[in-house]
């Protein structure tokens, strides 16, 4: 839920501030590539959970018999 939240905010202020807000930072911070894997996190985060989830769910029912 924090990488959906930390999408969005990173998102708004790139877009409002057409990108000055990064202009004081070191040359190797791309706010781009922070921006992608907060929204891949954001996405894989909810898919491994319920991958998870139903391989515990089918190892569960399988060890009851």
């Amino acid at each position: 839920m924090a990488g959906i939240l930390l999408t969005v905010v990173s998102l708004i202020v790139l877009v409002s501030t057409a990108g000055g807000l990064f202009a004081e930072l070191p040359a190797w911070f791309r706010p781009g590539a922070v921006l992608a894997a907060s929204a891949g996190a954001a996405l894989l985060g909810p898919l491994t959970f319920a991958f998870c989830d139903s391989r515990e769910t089918a190892a569960l029912s399988r060890s009851r018999g």
